[in-house]
């Protein structure tokens, strides 16, 4: 019940982050330079490697060969699901 009463408030809220300040629509991951397309890209792999790799060993030091290696692996992956378009 309570989702129900969220969602205009969620709703209207992604539409005012969607729409440029034109008024126009933009694309959400469209990018003026290749620049922060890489810098956006490089931004969601880590989240997702770090997701992939779980909590307690993304807490570890980044020497840690366990660590390292769930990194390499989960980092692999998540490269492949983002690309910048090349213009």
């Amino acid at each position: 019940m309570a989702f129900r009463a969220l969602l205009p408030l969620l709703l209207l809220g992604w539409v005012l982050q969607s729409a440029d300040r034109n008024g126009d629509w933009a694309a959400l991951g469209d990018f003026s330079s290749s620049g922060t397309c890489e810098r956006v890209r490089s931004a969601h792999i880590e989240r997702d490697t770090l997701d992939a790799i779980g909590r307690p060993l993304a807490d570890q030091p980044s020497d840690n060969p366990l660590r390292r290696e769930a990194y390499d692996r989960a980092v692999r992956r998540a490269s492949e699901r983002y690309r910048c378009n090349q213009d």
